[in-house]
């Protein structure tokens, strides 16, 4: 699985609720969907700190120089915005090769007999993700996606 995938199937999974009022998930399926999380976390943390590494690397002296300055003459604004661009077109490549990147780690399997349980608990969950709110439905239909149906193959 590439590293995209795998946030993306981390955002979904930390959206699942494990219990919601009466309703639960068994034992057993909270397990899975919390060693997944774990799992997951570990990579989405080597990922942030890789990022963060490199976003250090972004900022010269040149750029930090600039930005503290009170006032730039023209050149000066050019030149910032010149280097502002250069550096977003490094950070986009960078975000882009590393998230192509194979990663490699251990994920418990979901089931159909799982999302059954997963629905139940989960009918009325609506969610935000990356800023789109999703009706419990649409979140459920992505989910059975990334996690049912992508595991049968």
């Amino acid at each position: 699985m590439i590293l995209n995938e795998l946030l993306t199937k981390q955002k979904f999974l930390n959206n699942i609720l494990l219990k919601n009022g009466n309703k639960e998930l068994s034992k057993e399926l909270k397990m899975k969907i919390i060693l997944n999380r774990v799992n997951y976390s570990k990579i989405r943390d080597k990922f942030d700190e890789e990022v963060q590494n490199f976003v250090q690397t972004l900022s010269t002296n040149e750029i930090r120089q600039l930005q503290n300055k009170s006032e730039l003459s023209d050149e000066e604004k050019n030149k910032l915005e010149e280097l502002s661009i250069e550096a977003n077109d490094k950070y986009s490549k960078f975000l882009s090769d590393i998230g192509n990147k194979n990663v490699e780690f251990f994920e418990e399997k979901l089931t159909y007999k799982d999302f059954e349980e997963i629905v139940e608990v989960n009918a009325d969950n609506d969610v935000e993700i990356n800023n789109n709110k999703l009706s419990a439905a649409y979140f459920l239909e992505v989910f059975y996606t990334l996690f049912i149906i992508n595991n049968e193959n």
